[in-house]
């Protein structure tokens, strides 16, 4: 989003476009009351949702810094460490589902938010002949020192 933010009309950060349009306004983190308050809007042509005014590097250090391996701990904690298993190889089929079958075994993918690294691994293991990517803000989890 260029230009104060304030009211609609900016450009998306994503696609470029040009009708930008608030959907909330002063927002916090859900578990973290003292990140923010950031406007929520969204972009009319390419779907993506923008903060505005964007946190700044400082703010979302101390956010995630607060984090156990890109959760909160008690999220973490009530999840379990497989807690979310399920969902994950659910993406990882459907995001292999996509490529045609020769190129499955040796596809490139990328986790961006990658948390403490499970996506990451299970895409390791199911495409042991691939590349892959895991990006975060916080440093590499213990679970991917292995790769």
């Amino acid at each position: 989003m260029t230009g104060t933010g304030s009211g609609e009309g900016g450009t998306c950060y994503f696609c470029g476009h040009a009708k930008i349009q608030r959907q909330y306004s002063r927002l916090y983190h859900p578990r973290k009351h003292d990140h923010g308050p950031f406007d929520f809007y969204s972009c009319a042509m390419c779907g993506s949702g923008i903060t505005f005014p964007p946190p700044t590097h400082e703010k979302l250090g101390r956010l995630y810094e607060s984090f156990e391996g890109g959760l909160p701990e008690d999220l973490r904690r009530m999840r379990g460490e497989g807690g979310q298993f399920a969902w994950y190889l659910q993406c990882a089929r459907r995001a292999l589902r996509t490529l045609p079958a020769e190129k499955q075994s040796e596809c490139c993918w990328m986790d961006v938010g990658a948390g403490a690294g499970e996506l990451s691994v299970l895409m390791a293991e199911l495409v042991a002949q691939g590349k892959g990517l895991a990006v975060d803000i916080h440093d590499r989890p213990k679970r991917l020192t292995r790769f």
